[in-house]
């Protein structure tokens, strides 16, 4: 799904909430994100595999309208924090390198979140939708082979638009009438294998 869409997809929702809308939220959290990716490729008649492996800290705004305790829409924007690790780079099934790393994830993303009430201030709620964002990785050069020699070779920034579904679990709890805490967590269907986050977040809200 391209911006415009995604733009458009957000004032719908949110003109339907400025009509039914029970009560607006906003809030703010930060959390862990799990970040894990592999490539294969082919050269030169060579089986080249990479791989990388982090967690890291990210963070999150987001605002969003309940049309009953059961149903609500939100927007989000998310950072996922920098991801670094030593890539392998293995050669034949043999690991041959390592090279630094940093992988990130920024993205807007929509969601419809389904909500059960286990008692007057506790629910669970599930939630699916779509991010539009953008991944960057980069590296600063240099080549760790066996036995610690290092070869100097040139850095690289690589970036690219990235747009998926999204899917999440999580529960709040209502602290005070206006004050909710929430745990979120999150799978992004992205390029890269795997990239979930768990997350902690404080949430206001107020009457329509």
């Amino acid at each position: 799904m391209k911006l415009k869409k995604l733009s458009l997809s957000v004032v719908l929702l949110l003109t339907a909430g400025l009509v039914s809308a029970q009560e607006f939220y906003a809030g703010a959290g930060l959390g862990i994100v799990h970040v894990k990716d592999s490539d294969s490729f082919v050269e030169q008649g060579t089986s080249v595999e990479i791989k990388i492996q982090d967690k890291t800290f990210g963070g999150r705004i987001f605002g969003g309208v309940e049309f009953t305790e059961n149903f609500a829409a939100e927007i989000a924007y998310i950072e996922s924090g920098t991801a670094k690790d030593d890539a392998r780079i293995f050669i034949d099934g043999e690991e041959f390198a390592t090279t630094p790393i940093e992988t990130e994830l920024s993205a807007t993303m929509v969601s419809l979140i389904g909500m059960v009430p286990l008692n007057d201030d506790v629910r669970l709620f599930a939630k699916a939708g779509y991010y539009d964002g953008e991944q960057k990785a980069s590296t600063p050069g240099g080549l760790t082979l066996p036995g610690d020699v290092v070869l100097s070779t040139p850095g690289a920034t690589v970036k690219e638009d990235s747009d998926g579904a999204t899917f999440g679990l999580g529960a709040r709890a209502q602290v005070t009438e206006s004050f909710t805490v929430r745990v979120d967590y999150d799978w992004f269907d992205t390029d890269i294998d795997t990239v979930q986050s768990f997350g902690l977040s404080l949430q206001f809200g107020f009457g329509n």
